[in-house]
């Protein structure tokens, strides 16, 4: 089964804290939604180089 891939733009309160819900919680929203899910993609802007 193809799994969800999901991508995140920007690791702020909401970007991480999706991150982090998704990743702490991968196997219960896998076996509700049916299939895996997957972070695929993490786009962050910083203005701090």
């Amino acid at each position: 089964m193809k799994p969800v891939r999901v991508g995140i733009c920007g690791l702020g309160t909401v970007g991480g804290g999706t991150f982090n819900v998704l990743t702490r919680n991968a196997d219960d929203i896998a076996r509700r939604a049916g299939r895996p899910i997957v972070i695929e993609q993490v786009a962050h802007r910083s203005i701090h180089p």
